[in-house]
């Protein structure tokens, strides 16, 4: 990794000052090689290639989902570019993304408890009243769908505040009556360094997909080892280059995890594996299904715990 970025990213990670690794250009490396790391210790605790094709492992996936940069953890895992290209791809995502947005005042608001099913429709047409009342070329788009009762927001900040304030005024007012107990949801600014997945992002969806298409052509794999939910379209890619397609386009896109976990549960899936530096994923997927089994790995003993509990048949 640190070859591949032109620095010591593992020195940042274990000994860095906090304020550099907030930095999008070396957060997003840092948690893709966090994230791969955890997945090599398995393998190795494992003696198995558990994302290889065709893998024997009984502990081999049949599906992988990442969320938002989480993709480039699944890209690399899916063997469809190497570690070292997608460390450096994302490296520079995080770049481009900050200089998207630089002179301007910008958020990330996570609205919660937000029904998905029955708020959606007022929020779009608040979005769309507020954008014509504010500043020529203001922002506010829908960045992701956690979960049922989750969105987040993202663009420009005077706008997004107003967008929030008149949908909790207005729920507040005119609460719905099949609902009556339904409250104006909670509104949480996200403590990020540009907004992303909205309008503002589309010069770095420019320069990811650019750099991804490189990448791709170099390499040369044309089939992921395992399917991957994609972000932007819910359905399962084995195809690199359609994957790649998807993920340039996530750069400016909603992140539709809810309909992700939706799609993984259709196709039968009920065991989920989080690997990475949190466990917010695994939170989300209780939300959408209560009934999966979820597991979250994010350190050794995490994971030696993981494997004694298989081996004693837990």
């Amino acid at each position: 990794m640190d070859v591949a970025l032109g620095f010591s990213l593992s020195h940042l990670m274990m000994h860095g000052d906090p304020e550099d690794l907030r930095k999008t250009e070396n957060t997003q490396p840092a948690i893709i090689t966090h994230s791969l790391m955890v997945l090599a210790a398995a393998e190795e605790i494992s003696k198995s290639s558990l994302t290889a094709p065709s893998s024997s492992s009984p502990l081999a996936p049949s599906f992988l989902l990442g969320h938002s940069v989480g993709e480039f953890s699944a890209l690399a895992a899916a063997k469809g570019i190497s570690i070292a290209e997608v460390v450096r791809i994302a490296q520079a995502r995080g770049r481009a993304m900050q200089q998207c947005v630089e002179g301007r005042t910008v958020t990330m608001v996570s609205l919660f408890p937000f029904s998905a099913s029955l708020d959606m429709p007022l929020l779009l047409e608040i979005i769309q009243k507020e954008k014509e009342k504010s500043e020529k070329g203001s922002v506010c788009d829908i960045a992701a769908i956690n979960s049922p009762e989750q969105v987040v927001l993202s663009g420009d900040k005077v706008l997004v505040t107003s967008v929030v304030k008149t949908l909790q005024d207005e729920m507040r007012s005119a609460p719905d009556s099949s609902t009556p107990n339904r409250k104006p949801p909670r509104a949480q600014v996200l403590d990020v360094s540009a907004p992303f997945h909205c309008s503002l992002m589309s010069p770095a969806a420019s320069i990811v997909g650019s750099l991804l298409s490189t990448s791709i052509k170099k390499e040369g794999v044309e089939l992921l080892s395992l399917p991957i939910i994609s972000n932007v379209t819910a359905s399962p890619v084995t195809n690199v280059k359609e994957f790649v397609q998807n993920l340039t386009a996530q750069t400016t896109s909603c992140v539709r995890w809810y309909d992700c976990v939706s799609k993984a549960k259709e196709l039968e899936v009920s065991k989920f594996v989080e690997i990475g530096p949190k466990q917010t994923l695994g939170n989300f997927v209780k939300k959408i299904f209560p009934q999966a089994n979820i597991t979250s790995l994010s350190n050794s003993d995490e994971l030696y715990s993981f494997f004694e509990n298989i081996s004693s048949g837990e």
